[in-house]
């Protein structure tokens, strides 16, 4: 995971899921595994430095919340809303397959 300015990549390309989609299963599963941590970004100043250490104490769950050959690179307020995101689809148990 490398915190910057560029577009989301992934390593392989597939028809079926689109980046947006990735990013929103990778959130969801983050918010999942670290709710408390997901949450502590929200109460951050978007694009401030409290938000992107908060965003890099989710690391460990992101590297293990990564489908097999996915890389991204995004700034922390792009993160942010996807863990947005996912936290309200979590909230209201909405998984992002049935968001399709």
């Amino acid at each position: 995971m490398v915190l910057a300015s560029a577009p989301l990549k992934p390593a392989t390309s597939s028809p079926s899921v689109s980046h947006a989609e990735a990013m929103l299963a990778l959130a969801e599963c983050v918010v999942k595994a670290e709710p408390a941590e997901s949450f502590a970004v929200f109460s951050t100043e978007v694009a401030g430095p409290q938000e992107k250490a908060a965003v890099r104490s989710l690391a460990p769950a992101i590297e293990r919340c990564l489908p097999p050959g996915f890389e991204f690179t995004l700034k922390a307020p792009v993160l942010r809303s996807f863990l947005a995101e996912a936290a309200y689809r979590v909230s209201v148990q909405q998984p992002a397959e049935a968001a399709r």
